[in-house]
């Protein structure tokens, strides 16, 4: 019999902590395998309820596979496609090395968390072969070379402001709500560099662009 407690990572308060089991449900849910067939396999939904923040949790997966936050994604932003198959994450290790430990820290020591963002951030341009001195620099840099919209620049700029703030002001001069925000602009940032083009290599070698 399966236990109906467990300690695991909350998605919303971001504790380690004990969640009690509330639901289970398994069902048989339709899966696009890489060769473009879809087949249908065992799975299995599972609510839970956080005892630090009482808050709710779903999680889900394959019979065989690891379980996935379904609700709330937590620190994982990454697409759960079948197409991804045994490809290498679109976003670089060092960027979700860095990113994922730190995502925790969003309400827990969100001036912690604008640090590690800004760090992110640093990687990101080095991935990119940003050129320049500073960060402020290296942004710029991207931005004339295309890399980076107009719109975007300003996002990068807001990190970089907010990873500075976090790293040199007093304690909680960034508090939980810029952290929500900060967290929501980078996972932006890294979904048009990254996500998107690996999202749009997929569609484009779908067969029917070579049909009729």
């Amino acid at each position: 019999m399966e236990s109906d407690l467990h300690t695991t990572l909350c998605g919303h308060c971001g504790n380690s902590a004990p969640h009690s089991v509330l639901l289970r449900h398994e069902c048989v849910m339709p899966l696009t395998v890489p060769d473009g067939t879809v087949e249908k396999y065992p799975y299995r939904f599972t609510v839970l309820a956080c005892s630090t923040c009482g808050a709710i949790e779903l999680n889900g997966g394959f019979e065989g596979d690891d379980v996935q936050a379904l609700y709330p994604r937590g620190a994982n932003f990454l697409p759960d496609i079948a197409q991804m198959g045994d490809d290498p994450p679109p976003v670089p290790f060092e960027v979700l090395d860095v990113y994922g430990p730190a995502w925790r820290l969003r309400f827990l020591a969100p001036d912690a968390f604008a640090v590690q963002v800004r760090k992110a951030l640093e990687i990101v341009c080095g991935d990119l072969e940003a050129r320049g001195n500073s960060l402020h620099e290296r942004l710029r840099d991207l931005a004339s070379r295309g890399l980076l919209p107009e719109g975007l620049v300003g996002v990068t700029e807001l990190i970089r402001e907010v990873g500075n703030v976090g790293a040199h002001q007093p304690p909680k001069a960034v508090d939980r709500n810029d952290a929500e925000l900060l967290d929501e602009l980078f996972r932006l940032l890294l979904s048009y560099l990254y996500v998107g083009p690996r999202l749009m290599s997929y569609l484009t070698d779908r067969p029917w662009r070579w049909q009729g």
